[in-house]
Order: C-alpha cells, then structure tokens, then sequence
C-alpha cells in the first residue's frame, strides 16, 4: 500500500513538474516572440532615424546654399543702392 502510495505521489509530482516544464516552455516562446517584435520595431526606428539624419543634412546644406546666395543678393542690392543714391545726390547737385 505505501508503496503504491510512493509510487502514485512521485506520478503525481513528475506530472506536476511536467506541467511546469510546459508552462515554462510556452512563457519562453513567449518571451522570445516579444523580443524578436522588439528587435523589428529597434531596426524599423534605426532606419527612419538614419532617413530623418539624411534630411537633416540636405536641408542643413540647402539652407547654407540659400544664405550665400541671400548674401550675394544683398551685396548686389547695396551695390544698386549705393550708385543709385549716388545718382540721385548728383542730381540734386545739379539741380541746385
């Protein structure tokens, strides 16, 4: 009787520890499942981010072309004023 008692409590363990095993197990593939999901989003963000350096520097470019051509601009125009002001002082001398 107590062996038979042994032998269907060490059943009962070995079934118990297999069920742990098992819930073990799935927790595991879980774990795996949510980090390789992890790891995708990581390379999806790696990615925009390395896009969003790209457009940084083209427009970082884009605006250093335009200032030097603001500044060309504006040396011209003070050119144009200048012999324009000019222009006017000597009429105004001649016209004195």
């Amino acid at each position: 009787m107590r062996t038979l008692l042994l032998i269907t409590m060490i059943a009962t363990l070995a079934a118990c520890g297999n069920n742990r095993q098992e819930e073990v197990r799935k927790a595991l593939q879980v774990q795996d499942s949510i980090r390789n999901a992890l790891n995708k989003v990581n390379d999806e963000l790696g990615l925009q981010k390395e896009a969003l350096l790209r457009q940084r520097d083209s427009l970082a470019k884009t605006l250093e072309s335009m200032s030097a051509d603001l500044k060309k601009a504006g040396g011209q125009l003070s050119k144009e004023t200048d012999s324009a002001l000019k222009a006017i002082r000597k009429e105004l001398k001649e016209a004195h």
